[in-house]
């Protein structure tokens, strides 16, 4: 078990050490797993959300180095909650803009042209541009 802090791990990590990430990694995970799955209730939505988080937190470290007396864990399960929010927002924007969408079925209501019609005019466009760049 490797007993360093995360204040030496991190150090390590932006000193460019290759498993000094992997030991943060392994070290919280499981903790920031329970705070998903409580939130999320779902152990699948959880893993998906902590791994987000955790790529978010290696790719923004140098934002936890400026950060006044904040914890490490802190600071991880501030980024998998704003996960978590975002993937809420997300899934909620996609029910609305499914709630809102409309089967259109040929010779249905507004679909009264063929494929001719539309790719006509994109046809003729080409033709045009072709001509001018000649």
């Amino acid at each position: 078990m490797n007993h360093r802090s995360d204040a030496e791990l991190l150090a390590d990590h932006v000193a460019g050490s290759s498993t000094a990430f992997a030991e943060i990694v392994r070290r919280h995970q499981d903790r920031l797993w329970a705070v998903a799955v409580r939130t999320v209730g779902d152990p699948h939505t959880a893993s998906d959300v902590v791994q987000d988080a955790l790529l978010k937190a290696f790719r923004q470290i140098d934002d936890f180095e400026r950060s006044d007396g904040a914890s490490l864990m802190g600071w991880l399960a501030r980024i998998a909650e704003n996960e978590i929010r975002d993937q809420r927002d997300y899934h909620g924007r996609q029910r609305r803009d499914a709630a809102r969408e409309v089967a259109i079925e040929p010779g249905g209501v507004g679909v009264n042209f063929g494929v001719g019609q539309i790719l006509d005019p994109i046809n003729d466009l080409v033709e045009q541009f072709s001509s001018v760049m000649l």
